[in-house]
């Protein structure tokens, strides 16, 4: 099944192929930050100008505007993630077995749990990001996880219990781990909680656009 792109980054316009960009790092720094910086924002222009490659340092609002979890409007982005940030922390604690440190019991597992748990050392291990010095196994899956592994845990738990008709699919953990690491590369430094909640709710978008590729019954369907 091929992939369809979310619709913040289709663009039915050839406008944006005749624009330019700054050519200097500190240039396109500046004059990406300048299109975020408005009052009320062109979507569409933001979305032409992501299609020429964000600075890195910018990618964190511009991927949540283009997945649908920022509004156009930015005096409205504080309130926004306040009340989505204190949602997904019910959302955690309804939705796993939490021990007094907030990493998730892994004493109890079911089919899905236990998946996520095996993949989760799978997924880039060679980014020191999700690096875990600690070795020891128990029925394949690791005793301890290091801090991001355990922020990636977290969120695919989570939306495995709250998606209970998709669950958990490998590869998720893939998408879900790109977006972890983009967003805990933001200038102002968050809580982990609040990246998570952050990249949670972007993947969540991101799955009404692309949940079919993730559904098994669809695994031998042709069309």
């Amino acid at each position: 099944m091929s992939f369809k792109p979310p619709p913040s980054l289709m663009d039915p316009e050839d406008s944006f192929s005749a624009e330019t960009v700054p050519d200097t790092l500190a240039q396109r720094e500046q004059f990406y930050s300048s299109l975020i910086s408005t009052q009320e924002l062109d979507v569409g222009k933001v979305r032409r100008y992501s299609r020429k490659g964000i600075p890195e340092n910018l990618r964190p609002v511009y991927w949540k505007l283009l997945l649908g979890y920022l509004p156009r409007h930015p005096r409205d982005w504080d309130k926004v993630l306040r009340e989505k940030r204190a949602h997904y922390r019910q959302f955690v604690s309804d939705c796993n077995q939490l021990k007094d440190d907030g990493t998730i019991e892994t004493e109890t597992r079911n089919e899905d749990i236990h998946r996520i748990d095996l993949d989760i050392p799978r997924t880039m291990p060679s980014l020191h990001f999700f690096a875990c010095e600690a070795t020891e196994m128990k029925q394949g899956v690791p005793v301890v996880f290091s801090p991001n592994q355990e922020s990636l845990r977290r969120v695919l738990h989570t939306m495995a219990k709250l998606n209970i008709g998709i669950g958990y699919v490998q590869g998720m953990n893939e998408l879900v781990g790109h977006l972890l690491f983009a967003f805990s590369n933001e200038k102002t430094r968050l809580e982990p909680m609040d990246v998570e909640a952050d990249v949670f709710f972007c993947f969540q978008g991101l799955l009404t656009n692309i949940s079919d590729n993730f559904c098994r019954v669809l695994d031998f369907d042709n069309t």
